[in-house]
């Protein structure tokens, strides 16, 4: 027997090394065949002098690299749901891999990047496209015509209409993927797959797919500026299954909401090894701003901290940093996550959440809570997570106590029909509640809350009316009638309501009181209020709204703005805007955002009706919105931005 014991260590051996380099062997969604190219913008980055000189790729050294100083893209260390991204200027920045060899029909390319908010449309994103051709609009695989006719399956997620309005200023997952019945052709005269919105795999030199170009393409008409955080390609048609677990790897990383369409499995979020972390359709009315922190080494993911698109919720372990490698904490199991995602309820109490509490609770006789409820889905996650949520200005944000607030965790989203939970500081279960305006920080949700691989639905509440979490303030417009703005606005409930006054302004600087009136005290019934300016400002006249209790607290519950002698009804609201805009116009038009330099931040075409605009990556400031109509008459408005 002594004899044998040198082949059990080989035997031993053996299986170690096959054991490490086989199922160990890394990939996006831990799919690791046929790779070709993976370059990620959190690991493999040298800079030289300020700019991008080598991005590593991590499947097979086919680096991109450039030496030219001034053609180097630089780095911004959180831009992606706290990753990194790689900047291209869209005018002379590149970076490029050439690699003479055998050129294939089969592929598949995912590519995350930022598309620009002053491009709409299949045509911009991919203007090195030969033609662009449409074909199934029924789900969510299109086909377009590449350079000579050639066919090839383009998949999208999170885009809404990918030929007229992309959801443009966000990074987005554009997943490609070949026909072998059909392969795509190269066109000699537009050189490759895609331009500088991203990356292009070009035949500049070589005229294979393995001249890997990032950057700006020297023959494209237009040049599009990007931010680039993560490009994959494999020589082969992946599966669906496969396709799904690298886009489910991309969406948790890079806090992108995948598109639920059509029920089944699309939606879902899978790990590596197909568990399903994620299914839209088990209450998919929370399928909205779906994000979530998580380890699975087989595709090298340590996400540590996610936030909504708009941040106004936040999950993390540990302390929140400013960008993921910066967060100390560690996340103890392989294969672990924990997603969420809400309902799209309002941050502050509605009529509609008032009927939706629980009664019955030890130390929680509730007053109040908000409407937004979100739904938490953890797997394999045995530690605790935290939590910030940022209410809405109807939350009366200034007057909330944390010793007031509860945290409500449900079993199955209906918070009047038992099977809910309360917790509050002090209760012995590790959950504390803290605030800091306008931000609810709960931390210490352990699996004593939110049991391991389980779903659970959460929201917050308060016991008391000194932190009542409304007025709850539905809508708030205004709008021209007979030549004068009339001022509308609707409140769910009321609390403690003595008086609205309405302050007016020819500059939206300075600010006079023109109008009270009374409010309703304290009720939980739908209340409508309107007035109207009998004497407007020639040009724009700007409103503020504020509302005050009985005991002088003061409120201010938004901005407004209108013109009523314009040829051309455009209405903007609220002006001056914290994030995002409405513009009402009474006539088809396209509308221009100018910053004070004379950039143009945004752009886009109006429909007759509301139109909703997201400014939230603007800077603060002053801009000019030009508004072109169909018959050519040009109209002129500021839109203020703090």
């Amino acid at each position: 027997m002594k004899n044998l014991q040198p082949l059990k260590y080989l035997a031993f051996l053996f299986f170690s090394l096959f054991n490490f380099y086989g199922l160990y062997a890394q990939g996006p969604g831990g799919v690791n065949h046929d790779n070709e190219l993976w370059l990620k913008a959190n690991t493999g980055i040298t800079l030289t002098g300020g700019g991008v000189s080598l991005w590593e790729d991590q499947f097979n050294a086919f680096d991109v690299s450039q030496g030219v100083a001034t053609a180097r893209p630089t780095f911004n260390t959180n831009d992606a749901n706290y990753n990194p991204a790689v900047v291209f200027d869209g005018v002379n920045d590149f970076l490029r891999h050439q690699l003479a060899t055998s050129y294939t029909d089969e592929f598949t390319i995912f590519l995350v990047a930022k598309v620009p908010t002053n491009q709409s449309g299949a045509k911009s994103l991919f203007n090195n496209w030969h033609s662009v051709a449409v074909g199934d609009n029924s789900g969510t695989s299109f086909q377009l015509d590449v350079g000579a006719g050639g066919g090839a399956n383009f998949r999208y997620n999170s885009w809404g209409d990918v030929v007229s309005s992309p959801n443009t200023g966000n990074y987005q997952i554009i997943t490609l993927s070949s026909n072998a019945n059909n392969p795509p052709q190269i066109d000699n005269n537009h050189n490759g797959l895609f331009t500088n919105s991203g990356v292009l795999l070009s035949n500049d030199y070589s005229q294979t797919f393995r001249d890997y170009e990032l950057g700006t393409n020297r023959v494209a008409v237009e040049f599009l500026s990007s931010f680039t955080v993560e490009v994959i390609l494999y020589r082969d048609v992946l599966t669906l299954a496969e396709i799904d677990k690298v886009e489910s790897y991309l969406a948790v990383k890079y806090g992108i909401t995948l598109d639920n369409i059509g029920g089944g499995t699309q939606g879902d979020y899978l790990a590596s090894n197909a568990t399903t972390i994620w299914d839209a359709d088990i209450n998919s009315a929370y399928h909205n701003d779906v994000i979530g922190i998580g380890r699975d080494d087989n595709e090298s993911l340590d996400q540590r901290q996610s936030h909504t698109l708009d941040d106004t919720t936040r999950i993390y372990i540990d302390n929140l940093a400013t960008s993921n490698i910066l967060n100390n904490g560690s996340i103890g199991n392989d294969i672990s996550y924990t997603l969420i995602g809400h309902d799209n309820g309002m941050l502050c109490t509605t009529t509609a959440s008032l009927g939706e509490i629980p009664t019955g609770l030890t130390n929680c006789n509730l007053y109040s809570r908000l409407e937004r409820e979100w739904k938490v889905t953890k797997t394999n996650f045995a530690q605790g997570f935290n939590l910030d949520i940022t209410l809405n200005n109807c939350a009366n944000p200034g007057m909330v106590n944390t010793n007031e607030l509860r945290l409500l965790v449900d079993d199955d989203g209906d918070f009047s029909n038992g099977g809910t939970q309360c917790y509050y500081n002090g209760d012995g279960t590790g959950v504390v509640i803290s605030y800091a305006n306008p931000i609810i920080t709960v931390t210490g949700i352990s699996t004593v809350h939110v049991p391991d691989n389980s779903i659970r639905y959460i929201t917050i509440a308060s016991i008391q009316n000194s932190s009542p979490l409304p007025i709850g303030l539905t809508d708030y417009y205004v709008d021209c009638e007979n030549g004068s703005p009339a001022l509308h606005w609707s409140t769910a409930s009321e609390v403690n309501n003595d008086y609205f006054s309405i302050e007016k302004s020819r500059d939206g600087i300075q600010y006079s009181v023109v109008a009270t009136i009374d409010g309703n005290g304290s009720t939980n019934q739908t209340s409508n209020y309107q007035w109207t300016d009998e004497t407007p400002f020639f040009g724009a006249t700007y409103y503020q709204l504020t509302q005050t209790d009985f005991d002088g607290t003061k409120t201010m519950l938004g901005l407004r703005s209108a013109d009523c002698r314009a040829s051309e009804n455009i209405q903007i609201y609220p002006n001056p805007i914290e994030s995002n805009v409405h513009v009402y116009v009474n006539t088809a038009c396209t509308i221009s955002i100018i910053d004070h330099v004379g950039k143009l931040v945004y752009e886009n075409k109006l429909e007759v009706g509301d139109n909703g605009i997201r400014l939230e990556t603007i800077a603060t400031g002053v801009y000019s919105a030009r508004f072109i109509f169909d018959s050519g008459h040009v109209e002129n408005r500021q839109i203020v931005k703090f």
